[in-house]
């Protein structure tokens, strides 16, 4: 879900019948299923010495981008 909208993902959520609350309830296990999907990346981003896009992957899965909290 990374790659989508905000819209995208509350219709992505809604399609499997999530609402607030449920979102509310398991959010900590989306953003663990989220966080290691990107951990082969991060992986061989760090063999190859890509300091640069490890970075941006940092704040990335650091929630920076996340402008509404």
């Amino acid at each position: 879900m990374h790659d989508l909208t905000i819209d995208e993902k509350q219709a992505f959520l809604q399609g499997y019948g999530y609402g607030p609350r449920e979102l509310t309830k398991s959010i900590a296990y989306i953003r663990l299923l989220n966080t290691l999907n990107y951990a082969p990346v991060v992986e061989a981003m760090a063999e190859r010495g890509e300091k640069s896009k490890l970075n941006w992957h940092r704040v990335r899965i650091a929630g920076d981008f996340n402008l509404y909290q």
